[in-house]
Formats: structure tokens, sequence, C-alpha cells
């Protein structure tokens, strides 16, 4: 995972990468896998088409259907895809869960405090002793 300076944006990514790695294999490779058993469905559809016209298994009709089997599987892992409204609805609920939100009315209080405090204890500050 890329660190960055945006300790929110690492939060952000740890979270992303925690929830894709616990998906279980079929969902991070899901739509390879429907691709792959589509074709493999419509291999098996141009068989018992064959067998039904000419009473027979033809080979031809195995070797074609496998290698439209393959290619759709190949097809879909290779190709990348968009973000989606569920894909982002996803993505915010990973983080949501696995980051805790900042109040930024206190964040900026703090902040402003510690550095009031700083000036105020160096020397010549306004409670400077």
């Amino acid at each position: 995972m890329t660190t960055t300076i945006n300790p929110t944006l690492d939060a952000v990514q740890a979270a992303i990468a925690t929830a894709i790695e616990a998906q279980p294999w079929y969902r991070r490779f899901a739509n390879t896998v429907n691709a792959s058993l589509g074709g493999v469905a419509g291999a098996l559809a141009t068989l018992a088409a064959a067998y039904a016209a000419t009473g027979r298994a033809d080979s031809t009709a195995v070797l074609v259907g496998a290698a439209a089997a393959i290619a759709a599987g190949i097809a879909a892992r290779l190709t990348k895809n968009g973000v989606t409204p569920s894909t982002g609805a996803t993505i915010s609920a990973a983080v949501a869960a696995q980051t805790t939100p900042v109040d930024v009315t206190v964040a900026v209080r703090d902040a402003v405090r510690a550095e009031l405090d700083a000036r105020d204890a160096a020397p010549g500050g306004e409670h400077a002793e």
C-alpha cells in the first residue's frame, strides 16, 4: 500500500485494501467467473443443439464452445471495470466502518489552542513568567 503525507488518505487506502482482501476470490473475480460460466453454458447449448440435429456429439461444437468459454473468461479478466454507484456505496461503507470520523470544529479548536499555548510559553509570550 502506498503511504501518503495525508493521514486521511492513508486511512481511506487502508480501508479499501482491507475490504478488497476480505472478499472471497469468486467475488473479487465475479465478472471473469460469470463470463466463463456463460461461455460454458453457451458451449453446452451448442452441443445440445448439434446433438438434437444430428443425433451425435459433434467434436467441432465442443471445440468451438470451449474456445468461446475461454475467450469470454480472458476478455472479462482483462477488461477494467468502471466505478458504479453500488461500488461507490460499498467503498463509502468500508471506509466509514474502518475509520473514525473527525469533528473538524474540535480539531481546529485544539490546533488553535495548542498554537496559542506554545506562543504563551515562549519567552516574552502573554503568560510567560
